[in-house]
Parts: structure tokens; sequence; C-alpha cells
């Protein structure tokens, strides 16, 4: 039986790389402050992809595994845009 296919985090990156040009006025400014959460797609697209199988992932982190790994890579993440933009 097939699982059942889940595109919302391919859809919310999407959305969010074609809406974030727009938000910043500058493009230096989008870039100096936001490259922080082209990491955490990319990041978050990956553990989605390494995933369950429930949700079309490969199934190589299981649950609650991925979780934890979730929980660890976005406070890494948290912590480096907090630190890039204290400097900007």
């Amino acid at each position: 039986m097939q699982p059942p296919y889940c595109p919302c985090t391919r859809k919310s990156v999407m959305s969010t790389i074609i809406y974030k040009p727009i938000y910043f006025e500058t493009a230096e400014e989008g870039v100096a402050k936001g490259y922080w959460y082209l990491v955490y797609l990319g990041g978050v697209l990956m553990l989605s992809y390494l995933g369950p199988s429930a949700f079309n992932g490969l199934n190589c982190i299981r649950f609650p595994y991925d979780e934890v790994f979730v929980f660890a890579f976005s406070l890494a993440v948290y912590f480096l845009a907090y630190i890039q933009n204290s400097r900007v």
C-alpha cells in the first residue's frame, strides 16, 4: 500500500523562496540577515526526505529519533541566526 502523499514541506519551501525577496527592501539586507533561513529550509527538506516512510521519506531516521534530529538542528540554526543578526 502506498503511503499518503504529503507535499507540505515542499510547498512551504517554494512559497518562502518566492516570498523572501519581496519581504526585504534591498537584496543586500535580505542576504545579510536571511542566509540562515536558507540553511534551515535545506536542512528541513533533508530531514524530511530521510524521515518516516509515512510521509514519503526513506525511513532512515525513524520515529522518535526524527523529532530529536529536528529539535537539535532547529536549535543550532536558531543560534546561527542569533549570532549572525547580532553582528548586522
